[in-house]
């Protein structure tokens, strides 16, 4: 699409509130690892599709089909019986990874404003890259923080930012950290690329 020059302060109010929303879904995402099992905290992202129809009605208007909403009823089943069956449920596991849902449906919906915006609307390539930009701003005080010991080390998993390990971490370290890197770059535009071509419900659907 076509590319269109940008203040500073403009960046700064448009994308300030998604870099919060990703941030906000990650957190919240590990917040729930850390509380239950991987396999209920997955199994609570699977109402992703639920709250894309409803936060898409309520924020974008959009109207779906009466066999729309039916079709979410065996998801919302599933869920419950779930959450009913497991034996390793906690409130704020299953809390903290139902708001990383919302924080993720939110974040959708409003990225599909930004490519839709009558003035200056964003291309794909633009977004990701000011959106990068501002999740580092905001997560580099946090970081920063940690290692000098202003706040838990658990949150970087209690080892620190240890420049010898790392030095002798050897090649394979550091080609699997830039296979991931890339594989995780690759993904993003590609998320970006789908909530411009799509609803954020169709989005949501396939996260699921």
């Amino acid at each position: 699409g076509k590319r269109h020059a940008r203040e500073l302060s403009e960046v700064l109010r448009l994308i300030t509130p998604l870099g919060g929303l990703i941030f906000s879904a990650k957190f919240l995402t590990y917040v729930s690892y850390d509380h239950v099992p991987l396999s209920l905290s997955q199994t609570v992202k699977a109402a992703t599709p639920v709250v894309s129809v409803v936060m898409t009605r309520c924020i974008l208007k959009e109207s779906f089909s009466a066999q729309a909403y039916l079709s979410l009823l065996p998801i919302v089943c599933g869920v419950v019986l779930a959450m009913g069956a497991s034996v390793d449920f906690e409130a704020i596991g299953f809390g903290a990874a139902l708001l990383s849902d919302v924080f993720m449906v939110s974040q959708s919906i409003y990225m599909k404003t930004l490519f839709q915006r009558s003035d200056k609307p964003y291309d794909t390539l633009t977004l990701n890259m000011h959106t990068a930009a501002c999740c580092t701003a905001l997560i580099a005080p946090v970081w920063a923080a940690t290692q000098l010991g202003y706040l838990p080390r658990a949150l970087d998993g209690k080892q620190g930012f240890d420049l010898a390990a790392m030095r002798a971490a050897g090649p394979r370290f550091w080609g699997m950290v830039l296979c991931s890197g890339v594989t995780q770059y690759g993904q993003s535009v590609a998320s970006y690329a789908v909530v411009q071509a799509v609803s954020p419900v169709t989005c949501g659907c396939g996260r699921s």
